[in-house]
């Protein structure tokens, strides 16, 4: 009994989420119709595979643990601790379609997805991977911009990653979108 309602209140609150973000985000791209920003709105990677997520102010990558629930790093690209390969796969909707702009940030080696940890919507939640479950705390909104950089905005929180320190073994977080450095990923292979 208590596992169903648990699961009819998380799926209401994914549903409320989702439309919320997917208003949230047509209003941006109202808003910002007439500015670049609705140029980089328009513009997604496609799916890649086996990438790095290369953060523009600490010159580090994303590196995800080995196990469920473990906080994403910031080290050393190919530092040869834990793993720092990465696919990005497109969110798909009921009917099969590629949701815009939407996608899955799975471990190249663990197949575990890239998630703000515990659901949570405060700035400085922990990344975190898991299990990939289709929750949107493990849903992005890639955003291209203009200089080749990309910010990742949680679908289910409209925050961006962020990696907030600049040392190595830090965790990432979430935080506000302001387009600053520690928000700013460059992907490549």
């Amino acid at each position: 009994m208590k596992h169903a309602f648990r699961r009819r209140t998380a799926a209401a609150a994914l549903a409320l989420t989702a439309a919320f973000s997917t208003q949230v985000l047509t209003e941006i791209a109202t808003t910002d119709a007439s500015s670049a920003g609705a140029a980089r709105l328009a513009e997604a990677p496609g799916e890649r595979h086996n990438i790095i997520l290369w953060n523009t102010r600490s010159h580090r990558c994303v590196n995800g643990p080995g196990t469920d629930g473990g906080n994403v790093l910031l080290l050393r690209c190919n530092s040869g601790w834990g793993h720092d390969r990465w696919d990005l796969i497109k969110v798909k909707d009921a009917a099969g379609n590629d949701v815009p702009h939407q996608y899955f940030v799975i471990n190249t080696a663990t197949k575990a997805c890239l998630e703000v940890g515990g659901w949570s919507t405060a700035d400085g939640a922990t990344g975190m991977t898991f299990g990939c479950h289709q929750g949107t705390n493990q849903k992005w909104h890639l955003v291209a911009r203009d200089d080749g950089y990309y910010e990742f905005w949680n679908v289910g929180t409209s925050k961006c990653l962020d990696a907030r320190f600049v040392e190595e073994w830090t965790d990432i977080y979430q935080w506000r979108c302001h387009q600053g450095g520690e928000q700013l990923w460059w992907i490549d292979v």
